[in-house]
Parts: structure tokens; sequence; C-alpha cells
């Protein structure tokens, strides 16, 4: 196996441990009232699982549902990043010329050109 396959499927093995982990152990758990209620609950998480959606094994903290949601969405997530930085670049060039802008207006009408 090449080293740059394992590498992956350890990272995978990580990544699956956590969420499988904690499905299977919450379905193990010995208080009723904390296990699954029916093999449905139990099939639904592992679907959830699978489909890359949170599971309900695991308490949901927003980073890990954030987490989640980027992964399965990364296209727009990258996307929506992009917009963002060109909108806060064309805003801060905006402000940085509105600022200039006086300056460049005296320096013209006392005869000097200066750029600085």
């Amino acid at each position: 196996m090449p080293q740059s396959s394992k590498k992956s499927a350890a990272k995978l093995k990580i990544l699956l441990r956590g969420e499988l982990d904690n499905i299977v152990l919450k379905a193990l758990r010995k208080e009723p009232g904390s296990r699954y209620a029916s093999v449905e609950q139990f099939a639904d998480d592992i679907r959830r699982h699978l489909n890359g959606l949170p599971v309900l094994a695991i308490k949901g903290s927003r980073t890990y549902r954030a987490k989640k949601f980027v992964l399965r969405h990364k296209a727009a997530v990258s996307a929506a990043a992009i917009v963002i930085v060109a909108i806060l670049g064309g805003a801060a060039a905006t402000i940085r010329e509105a600022r200039r802008s006086p300056y460049l207006k005296l320096t013209r009408e006392n005869g000097h050109l200066s750029f600085g």
C-alpha cells in the first residue's frame, strides 16, 4: 500500500472512530433512558453518519455542527468566503480612497501634485 494511501486511511479511521464509537457507546449504555429508544433511531443515526450529517449520539456543539456543515458544502462555503473577502477588500479600498480624496484635492488647488 502506498504511503499516501496509508496516511489517508489512518485519517479516515480517526474521523470514523469518533462518531461510530459514540453511536455504538450510546447503543450499549446501561441506562435504558440513555440508549436509543428503538432500532429505527439507531439505524437513523448510522444513516446520518453515512450522509455526513451530525449524529444524535454526539452532544451537538455549534462547532461540531458547523464542521459537519462545512464538510458537506465545501464549494458553497469557499465561494461565500471569496465573496466576503472581495466585498471587504472593495470596502477597504473605497474607504481609503475616500479619505485620500480631500488631500489630493487640496494639493491640486495649491499647484502641487503629490501622491504620498
